[in-house]
């Protein structure tokens, strides 16, 4: 090929691949982990508030925040055992449905990436109370579900053999703030207030202030 033929070859391609750039543009990380099916799992056990027994026969969903993908269980086993395998990671609402019934978890809950999570969940009637989330609005619709939850539930660490009929976990009570507002707005607050005191003369704040 001549040495002008190429170059024109060259810089033809050199064109197409910009034009491609910019109308693509970057993969951001985020991206990637809204269209990758990730290596997260989620497993644990239904349990009935009122009467301490293990609810077979039931659905569990997880309900990315981010992307409002919604990511299901099969039916739970006769000890209302569960698993979610191949979410990506971030933080999840969960939400349990039983006899067209359905049960929003009293907080949300993180999944870090690969993580292999065990979360139970105690369900029984009453109104969302400890997430501001949801509680400020109990009929807000659930993503994927498309209708607002008939009850709550609460969530238990691990996988016990058995709860005490009527016990909410430890935690879970009305009024309870230590799950008012997820770790990353709570980061990203407390970065926006290092950022301002940083600029300022004045003594930052203690905590009681």
């Amino acid at each position: 090929m001549p040495k002008r033929s190429a170059g024109v070859a060259r810089r033809t391609l050199a064109v197409f691949a910009a034009v491609g750039v910019l109308t693509l543009g970057p993969l951001s990380p985020s991206s990637l982990a809204v269209e990758t099916v990730g290596n997260v799992s989620i497993r644990g056990k239904i349990f009935i508030l009122e009467t301490g027994d293990p609810r077979p026969a039931a659905f569990v969903h997880a309900i990315h925040f981010d992307t409002k993908a919604m990511f299901s269980s099969r039916r739970t086993l006769r000890n209302g055992a569960y698993l979610i395998e191949g979410l990506p990671f971030g933080y999840y609402d969960l939400v349990v449905e039983f006899e067209d019934k359905l049960y929003l978890s009293n907080r949300s809950i993180e999944a870090e990436a690969g993580g292999k999570l065990e979360i139970s969940l105690i369900i029984g009637s009453g109104q969302p109370r400890t997430t501001e989330w949801w509680s400020a609005d109990p009929n807000r619709r659930i993503s994927g579900l498309d209708r607002p939850a008939d009850g709550v539930a609460w969530i238990v660490e691990g996988m016990p053999r058995s709860v005490a009929p009527g016990a909410i976990p430890s935690g879970s009570e009305a009024g309870t703030r230590r799950w008012l507002i997820p770790s990353i707005a709570a980061g990203g607050l407390l970065g926006l207030l290092a950022l301002g005191g940083s600029s300022s003369n004045d003594p930052p704040a203690s905590p009681s202030e």
